[in-house]
């Protein structure tokens, strides 16, 4: 499994993108636990990249207050 964090993306459509388009919601990283916590959240692929999104962005971001 392979987990890409992009940042200060753009939307732009490519040809033989997916023909519905996807939904895009923002969470704050405050809100990501009870997230991860829902179980409408998905199954444990997604459940795995919240947790090492949310581990890789605090190293890098040891400012903010979690």
């Amino acid at each position: 499994m392979h987990l890409f964090i992009a940042e200060t993306l753009t939307p732009a459509k490519l040809p033989g993108d997916e023909p519905e388009p996807l939904q895009t919601v923002a969470v704050p990283l405050s809100d990501v636990d009870k997230l991860i916590a829902c179980p409408q959240t998905g199954d444990a692929r997604i459940l795995a990249s919240l947790f090492l999104f949310r581990d890789e962005y605090l190293s890098k971001h040891s400012t903010i207050q979690y």
